[in-house]
């Protein structure tokens, strides 16, 4: 869906800080629960302020979202946070010379861990209740967060599969989505209103 996505990251990658940012090093070590009870962020810094833009979804079977949700399982958690930002950019940043918490990343890579092991039970169950259950989590995780004005939220369909619904921020969001949307379902009813 996002294969045409594309973002900034840093040319030079980025490296981790402390708040007054100080670069922290390498041997860095911490479990994700002292990370949670840390009472000062740690910060993803670009370490220069030339950009790329890079492509995160592309090739089609390239898994950002697994692959971030991914990161908080292992061990080396925040060297795995890093690689991801280094490869991907900062979830919500793209300025140049710009950084952001690694809470940021963090909270997204536990919001998608959770959601696709829900996910995963919804795929591998034939107990259509259970997979009901499965799905509303889903959604309801899923809409709680919004990100800026896309306002994306995800509802539990009567064949219990995920519809995915954008809500638009105005008329003129609502035209430009049914637009994109009648293009990629080939709807033709609009060209006759238009001739």
């Amino acid at each position: 869906m996002q294969v045409f996505f594309s973002w900034q990251r840093s040319v030079s990658g980025y490296f981790i800080a402390d708040g007054d940012g100080n670069p922290i090093t390498d041997n860095f070590r911490m479990s994700i629960s002292e990370f949670s009870d840390l009472d000062r962020a740690l910060w993803l810094l670009p370490k220069g302020q030339k950009q790329v833009t890079v492509s995160p979804f592309a090739p089609k079977d390239n898994d950002p979202c697994r692959e971030l949700a991914l990161t908080i399982e292992k061990q080396d958690w925040l060297a795995a946070i890093l690689k991801f930002a280094n490869a991907n950019g900062l979830a919500s940043e793209f300025k140049v010379g710009r950084g952001e918490p690694v809470n940021t990343l963090v909270r997204l890579a536990t919001d998608l861990a959770q959601m696709l092991n829900w996910f995963d039970e919804v795929k591998e169950s034939s107990n259509s209740t259970e997979r009901k259950k499965c799905l509303d989590k889903i959604c309801k995780l899923y809409n709680r967060v919004n990100w800026a004005d896309t306002r994306a939220y995800l509802y539990a369909g009567e064949d219990f599969s995920p519809i995915l619904t954008v809500m638009p921020t105005s008329l003129g969001h609502a035209l430009w989505l049914e637009f994109g949307d009648m293009l990629q379902s080939h709807k033709t009813g609009a060209s006759q209103i238009v001739r």
